[in-house]
């Protein structure tokens, strides 16, 4: 299991990945000077290696799901894998 994690900053929103907390799943959170959210994320059984972000299932402002996917998406240009956000 690797327990390092992994920290990002996007327009004012930092980022914490832990990977592999409990089999596929993994440790995402979301936090700005406002606001800090718990978001689930686990591996995809796809070709390519991918992560599923949940954001309809966390404790986020349905107003706000369309900041964070945005900012979630340009994160995810820094990482070798793909990523998949689910909003509903």
């Amino acid at each position: 299991m690797d327990s390092k994690t992994e920290k990002y900053s996007v327009d004012g929103w930092n980022i914490s990945l832990q990977r592999n907390v409990h089999m596929y799943c993994h440790s995402l959170s979301v936090e700005n000077s406002q606001y800090r959210f718990n978001i689930e994320c686990e591996d995809l059984p796809t070709h390519e290696k991918t992560i599923g972000i949940w954001l309809h299932n966390s404790k986020i402002p349905v107003a706000m799901i369309t900041e964070l996917k945005d900012i979630l998406l340009r994160w995810s240009e820094s990482l070798e894998i793909e990523v998949e956000i689910r909003t509903n």
